[in-house]
Parts: C-alpha cells; sequence; structure tokens
C-alpha cells in the first residue's frame, strides 16, 4: 500500500460519487492504495454511494454524527485508520487526473526528508461564484481531457495562481504562517505507526469495512520540508457544491 487518499464529506453523495470514480481510474493500481471516506453526519445516501464502490476499490467508510462542521476531525480519524505511509488529503467533489496519485507517492518515496505537496486545482472559487459557467465546461468522466483543456485555454486556473507568480513552485523558504495560506488546501504527510488490535472505530457510530484500527503519530512537515506542484501531474477539477 502506497498511500491513503482522505475524503471527509457531508451531504455530498453524488459529488463523492465522481470524486470515487475518478479514482478508479488512475494509472496507480487499486491494489497501490486504500480509501477512507468520513462522513462528517450526512443525511443523504452517502453511504450507499460506497457501497457502490466497495470490492472495486479498497474502501472504508466512518461516520460520525452530526455536531456540527467537524472536518478536521474527521480527517484525523482518517489518518488513525491509514495503513500506508503517505496521506493524500482531498475533498468529496474533487476530480484527480489519471497521475495525480502517482505523482504524490513518487515525490513522497523519492524525498530524504518528510514532505508536504500541493496539488494544482483547477475550477475552485472561494464563494463558489462561477460554479455553473464552470460545470458547462467539465466533463466529469473525461478528467484528463478536461484537464488539459482548462490548462490550454488558461482557464478557472488555482485560486493560489498570485502567490505561485510571487513565490514560485517551491517555497520552502517561506515562514510558516505564509506557507499554511499556501498549502492548507492539499497536504499530505507520513505518519508513524503502531498496529493495535481493535477493529476501526470512528467518532460517534462506527461502520466497520474490513479495515484494522492504527494508532497514528502525524508527525506535520515543516516549512523547509514543502513544496508545491505548479501544473504539474497532482492536478485535480474541483466542481463545487
Amino acid at each position: 500500500m502506497r498511500c491513503t487518499v482522505i475524503i471527509p464529506t457531508y451531504n455530498r453523495a453524488e459529488l463523492l460519487s465522481l470524486t470515487l470514480q475518478s479514482l478508479l481510474v488512475q494509472d496507480l493500481g487499486t491494489e497501490d492504495f486504500e480509501v477512507m471516506v468520513i462522513d462528517d453526519g450526512s443525511s443523504d445516501h452517502t453511504a450507499e454511494v460506497v457501497n457502490q464502490f466497495v470490492g472495486k476499490l479498497y474502501i472504508c467508510y466512518f461516520y460520525q454524527a452530526d455536531e456540527g462542521y467537524r472536518v478536521a476531525k474527521a480527517r484525523n480519524v482518517g489518518i488513525k485508520a491509514a495503513t500506508s505511509p503517505v496521506c493524500i488529503l482531498i475533498d468529496s467533489g474533487i476530480l484527480l487526473s489519471s497521475e495525480c496519485l502517482r505523482a504524490h507517492c513518487v515525490l513522497h518515496e523519492s524525498a530524504t526528508e518528510p514532505l508536504a505537496v500541493c496539488g494544482y486545482v483547477y475550477g475552485f472559487n472561494e464563494d463558489n461564484e462561477d460554479a455553473e459557467i464552470i460545470r458547462q465546461e467539465i466533463d466529469p468522466h473525461h478528467v484528463d481531457e478536461t484537464l488539459e483543456r482548462l490548462q490550454h485555454a488558461g482557464k478557472h486556473l488555482d485560486l493560489r495562481e498570485e502567490f505561485y507568480a510571487k513565490y514560485g513552485d517551491k517555497f520552502n523558504y517561506l515562514r510558516p504562517a505564509e506557507l499554511i495560506a499556501a498549502s492548507a488546501l492539499t497536504a499530505a504527510c507520513a505518519p508513524q505507526r503502531t498496529p493495535a488490535r481493535s477493529p476501526a472505530t470512528s467518532a460517534g457510530n462506527s461502520r466497520e469495512s474490513g479495515c484494522r484500527r492504527y494508532e497514528t503519530r502525524c508527525r506535520p512537515a515543516t516549512s523547509r520540508h514543502a513544496r508545491a506542484l505548479r501544473r504539474g501531474k497532482c492536478r485535480w477539477w474541483n466542481p463545487g457544491p
């Protein structure tokens, strides 16, 4: 197992399905990655969507009761359950290029120190003001082609473009506060694991999918270990809510 994909979600069943579909067509074999879906108290058919991918992906589903917006806690549930050395944090509704997971793994496996990696995200607005326009230009079933078209046209670029233009793609010289602003959206870390004997559990109700539980101490990468990938293979598209 080379990496773990961690996806928190809340009442976004159809968008989650598109994200999971994009994981099925990764050029990294499905035996090399696992998927942790952490449901932050959805009332829709999120669990049923996840069940459709059992047997296609190595996928685990965790449910925590709806007690408000707890996306950080949801991600921590996924990190704690991860069995791989690299955690890739995305959101439901993100469509990954077919090379995305492999590109993350290669960077981490070739690094001599802990590394934080930022993916390049097309089609994201902080206030989702362009959602309808973007949807009309997107083919969620042909992600690579869509990304190539957006890149060629220079449309719906990563909202951090201004930052990249100012600081470049490798920003390991920045102060921690500056780094957080740039990399919080998509970070990956290498956990240290000690196996435990109990089955998978989550905050609130638990739903087990053949996962094992791991006590995880995740050591965040410091600023000198950070790197951004600009217009590289770690690309995805965000269609909004």
